[in-house]
């Protein structure tokens, strides 16, 4: 199935996600990730549900792990259709030889945060949640990717969203306009200066990034792709902040940022994603997906100075059910996930270490 083909069925179910698109198992496959797409479709042809699964084998060992990156996608209300097809899911992985299989739907399980007035569980979420745990699957020590968010609702007026912001943010977006900051879509020319920018902010913050290389074919596909947009701030044509913004479905979703110390107090950042935001709404998407907010709403979370700045554009805090795996070979397992925390310690050092070489260099 040719990449618009395959994208064109996975973007009509519940839960389209740029990670199970044609495009992203081509960025995937240079890293050793190898892609078999799976439908399930009715009787009259209307397919029911798909996944992108990936596969990958470890230092070449005659086995592999499976792995459905936002997905499986299908109607979650429906437990017959799950049920069956996370067993075919199931039964694909076992003969590819992966010694378990995980997967990671967009699936909410609730809204809010827990303990508070705005916590809503969702039944459907929940009642997966628990046939999950019934049945096998075990909640993934290795969250891939984030398990909550923030989403802001496109379907709104423009005026609306901007009532919804706490009043510093809308303050912070209009002062950035007064003090002269300019949001423009960035040139493939810039990306370089971008990455630059890019490791300027892991190396403050203190989160890793990876190699130039990597981002460079992400960029490059999604672009091709027509997904990626890549939004740069300037004042007086210096670059001072930039954000990739990946539209795919129903959603935009706000993947990386990149700031530096320089004209912070200009708030571009609060600029640029309020265009993004317009951005997205220009597009016809519903939702805008800020990416990313803490696993327990706690003062300590590492997410939450990020995550406070996400909240003031005035979206709703959306959990879902994270990233559960299904042991093939339960030892086997067992062996993988003792020294898979070990071994992605020594992969972020290495990557904080080159990310220092590449400042220095």
């Amino acid at each position: 199935m040719n990449s618009a083909g395959w994208n064109q069925i996975i973007e009509e179910l519940p839960g389209a996600s740029f990670l199970q698109t044609e495009e992203w198992a081509r960025i995937k496959a240079p890293v050793g990730w190898r892609s078999e797409q799976v439908i399930w479709p009715e009787s009259a042809g209307k397919i029911r549900a798909a996944a992108m699964m990936l596969y990958r084998s470890p230092s070449r060992l005659p086995v592999s792990i499976a792995y459905v990156p936002r997905g499986p996608l299908l109607d979650w209300t429906d437990a017959s259709v799950y049920m069956s097809f996370l067993s075919e899911l199931i039964a694909k992985a076992r003969q590819n030889r992966a010694v378990f299989l995980k997967i990671d739907p967009s699936l909410i399980i609730g809204t809010g945060i827990p303990g508070t007035q705005d916590d809503r569980p969702d039944p459907i979420g929940v009642g997966v949640q628990q046939y999950l745990k019934d049945n096998g699957w075990r909640f993934s020590s290795d969250q891939i990717q984030f398990r909550n968010t923030v989403e802001i609702d496109l379907t709104a007026s423009e005026n609306e969203i901007l009532m919804r912001m706490h009043p510093k943010t809308r303050y912070n977006i209009r002062l950035a306009e007064r003090r002269g900051v300019n949001v423009i879509d960035a040139r493939r020319e810039d990306w370089p200066s971008i990455y630059h920018l890019y490791t300027e902010t892991a190396d403050r913050d203190g989160f890793i990034i990876r190699p130039w290389e990597y981002y460079q074919r992400v960029w490059q596909i999604l672009s091709d792709g027509q997904m990626a947009t890549c939004l740069k701030a300037e004042i007086d044509g210096e670059l001072i902040g930039a954000i990739w913004v990946i539209g795919f479905g129903k959603k935009s979703h706000y993947l990386y940022g990149m700031s530096g110390l320089k004209h912070r107090e200009d708030m571009p950042n609060h600029l640029l994603q309020w265009r993004a935001i317009q951005m997205a709404r220009s597009q016809g998407r519903e939702i805008y997906d800020m990416w990313g907010a803490p696993d327990e709403f706690t003062g300590d979370d590492r997410l939450s100075g990020v995550y406070r700045f996400k909240r003031g554009f005035g979206g709703e805090v959306v959990r879902t059910l994270g990233a559960w795996d299904y042991p093939i070979w339960p030892v086997t397992y067992r062996m993988y996930t003792s020294l898979l925390p070990r071994i992605l310690d020594v992969m972020r050092r290495r990557n904080r270490s080159n990310t220092r070489r590449y400042l220095e260099s």
